[in-house]
């Protein structure tokens, strides 16, 4: 969704939570109906909370995608052979 400027809703896996929590991009429930609801129902209640989170989409993305990553591993590879040489 982010990739696309939505705002995400994720269940509380360690790994995606954490995400999207550091970044805002979004917010997590637990992985139950009832709570996804509640989340759910708090989102739409409060309107300026979506447009944060669609801003913070925006300045996350550049840095966050598969041509960035390449680009650092690219890098830090790069990095590694001139202390080696």
């Amino acid at each position: 969704y982010a990739g696309y400027g939505k705002p995400v809703l994720c269940t509380d896996l360690e790994a995606m939570s954490q995400i999207v929590i550091e970044n805002g991009l979004g917010w997590v429930c637990k992985d139950t109906a009832e709570d996804m609801a509640r989340v759910l129902e708090s989102i739409i209640m409060d309107r300026p909370s979506i447009i944060e989170k669609k801003e913070n989409i925006k300045r996350f993305l550049p840095e966050n995608t598969w041509e960035a990553r390449a680009k650092k591993v690219l890098f830090t590879l790069e990095n590694i052979n001139r202390k080696n040489r």
